[in-house]
């Protein structure tokens, strides 16, 4: 290379190192104002200000090796081992140990070592919405996220076996997912959640299956769990199902009409409960016992088939517009549980009997007002499966 163009080329980088250094300088410049900027922003706050990591704001006991601990965030972290204690005494609900700061608390984490959640420890905790359930848990005790109305949503981990007694009542669930591990679900821990929809359970599960979003045993003989949000106003129980679980089709404000399966023989106590707009039953023909309709204010007709041998008492109670009630067979026993004869049943109240049944008696029986009728319904059909109206007995 000519010596010319060397002196060019040196002379040239000479250019761009200064351009460098001045581009230096102004960055250094600008760091340096933003670091003034800070200082001064700084010196306006109050003295013996700290910016500090999560602060504990109180912590306690709550069972005999477990710890809780509640940061200023609102999350509240329970670890140690073992149970974590019951909140109630005797017949009464108490606080739990963090009882003070249960508004405050938006997110529960359990530890690994945490085997059970104590009975309502955290029933109405209103502002909770986050919970994280540890491994070791096993259990989940009775009521114990009654009320969580924030609690949209919860991971139940591998291992748990058990779920309590209305453990989750009136909680905000919108879907659970029940693990291969759980084998006890004890009486309808989801009631009353009326946003409950989406119900599923692992297909590994050796006690339990879901169809449609609604609970069985895993042969199907037992319909375990109806979800109060499932919004079907139809619902044919499956001919497989021979008993419901008590309590099994509650809080539901969408069902109108319940089909039972053949293989029903039996009903349980408190089997319809609040379903304000229930408006039709249709039993099979096998059933033998019915009990357990209650505050079924659309009900105003049923029919009972040939099969039934037993009435509960208490089977229609707080009914308040059923009006009539008709029989294709004989009188059944009566069973009394109380509650039939309840004043909030409609005026007028009476049960329709067929003219060569035996065992029914006029103008009452049992002290219900009784007629005749003639088993023919408005559409000519005589089956007792088709709940239509009935041609006004004679």
């Amino acid at each position: 290379m000519e010596k010319g163009a060397v002196r060019k080329a040196v002379q040239e980088t000479h250019r761009e190192t200064g351009k460098t250094r001045k581009r230096g300088k102004r960055m250094r410049k600008k760091v340096i104002s933003v670091l003034l900027i800070c200082s001064m922003l700084l010196t306006l706050l109050p003295v013996g200000t700290v910016f500090a990591a999560d602060e504990i704001v109180a912590t306690g006991s709550c069972g005999e090796n477990a710890t809780w601990e509640l940061d200023n965030n609102g999350v509240l972290t329970i670890y140690g081992t073992g149970a974590i204690s019951d909140a109630i005494r005797g017949q009464y609900i108490i606080d739990p140990p963090w009882g003070a700061y249960k508004s405050s608390i938006n997110s529960v984490v359990i530890g690994d070592g945490i085997t059970k959640l104590g009975q309502h420890i955290f029933d109405e905790h209103t502002t909770l919405q986050n919970v994280k359930l540890g491994a070791g848990l096993q259990e989940i005790g009775m009521n114990a996220f009654q009320d969580c109305t924030n609690l949209k949503s919860i991971e139940l981990p591998d291992g748990l076996t058990t779920i309590g007694t209305w453990a989750f009542y009136g909680s905000g669930l919108e879907s659970i997912h029940i693990p291969a591990s759980v084998t006890n679900i004890s009486t309808v821990p989801f009631r009353s959640c009326k946003n409950l929809r989406e119900v599923t359970v692992d297909p590994d599960n050796p006690v339990y299956i879901a169809v449609d979003n609604v609970i069985f045993n895993k042969a199907m003989t037992e319909l375990v769990c109806y979800p109060s949000g499932k919004p079907d106003k139809t619902y044919a129980i499956p001919d497989t199902v021979e008993v419901l679980r008590d309590d099994v089709i509650m809080d539901n404000d969408y069902i109108e009409k319940i089909v039972f399966g053949q293989k029903m023989r039996e009903m349980n106590l408190n089997n319809f409960v609040n379903c304000p707009n229930l408006q039709t039953i249709v039993f099979n023909n096998g059933i033998e016992t019915i009990k357990g309709i209650r505050n079924c204010n659309s009900l105003t007709t049923l029919f009972i088939p040939e099969s039934v041998k037993t009435l509960y008492t208490s089977s229609f109670y707080q009914c308040s517009n059923l009006s009539s009630v008709y029989f294709y067979g004989d009188a059944p026993s009566l069973a009394n549980t109380g509650g039939m004869s309840n004043p909030t049943l409609a005026d007028g109240f009476t049960l329709y009997y067929l003219q060569d049944k035996q065992g029914w008696t006029t103008p009452t029986w049992n002290g219900y007002p009784t007629k005749l009728w003639d088993g023919v319904h408005t559409d000519g059909s005589t089956e007792p499966t088709n709940p239509v109206d009935p041609v006004e007995p004679t």
